[in-house]
């Protein structure tokens, strides 16, 4: 016996149980609803993300279920029967901030909202290691010091201006080169003073005899 919400229900699928399991599996939350602006199905992310189940949802207007003015107005604006067929906006549900993409989807529409906790997560980590290497930067551009970073293989990827006035060589000539190859050139004479298996101590001279 088919479930009551299912009177509401366009289905794109001849089956529908394949149709449940691809909006099931979805993480983004998505409502359907007819050009009169009932709901007429949702998958399991719109169901965790409203705390509401499918069946209080199902049947009811779609504008009822976002109290923001912004939301309401652009869902109204496609009821309406005008020109707009879609939207994107940015809204907060409870604490969750989301993305809302709206449709046009066959005979009626199709509300998507994208979690971006995550996204936005990733991006102030993504900022604050930004920073810390700006601060690094800055440290070693100011060292007086002369400081070379390496890759593992020995590539020069970074020197400060310092290492001009101890080597001669400018920091865009140390970028060409590898520490190996300098050392092969006898720009670097180095001797071990100690090592293990977690660090090595190396004392240095340069060409210049420094």
């Amino acid at each position: 016996m088919p479930d009551e919400h299912e009177k509401f229900l366009f289905c794109p699928f001849d089956n529908l149980q394949v149709y449940r399991d691809i909006l099931d599996q979805l993480p983004q939350a998505i409502i359907l609803f007819s050009r009169e602006g009932l709901v007429q199905d949702v998958n399991k992310s719109a169901q965790v993300l409203l705390e509401r189940s499918k069946h209080e949802l199902v049947g009811s207007k779609i504008q009822d279920l976002f109290p923001s003015r912004s939301v309401k107005q652009e869902l109204e604006n496609l009821l309406d029967g005008g020109q707009a067929e879609s939207f994107i906006l940015a809204h907060i549900i409870g604490s969750t901030e989301v993305m809302i993409h709206c449709d046009a989807f066959f005979d009626g529409f199709l509300l998507l909202m994208d979690d971006q906790t995550e996204r936005n997560a990733l991006y102030s980590e993504l900022n604050a290691i930004r920073n810390l290497n700006q601060e690094l930067s800055d440290v070693i551009s100011s060292s007086y010091d002369g400081i070379i970073i390496t890759d593992n293989k020995g590539k020069i990827i970074k020197a400060n201006q310092s290492v001009e006035r101890i080597s001669g060589l400018k920091p865009e000539d140390f970028m060409r080169k590898n520490i190996f190859q300098l050392e092969k050139e006898g720009y670097i004479l180095k001797k071990e003073i100690y090592s293990n298996k977690d660090a090595r101590i190396i004392r240095q001279r340069l060409k210049t005899g420094k």
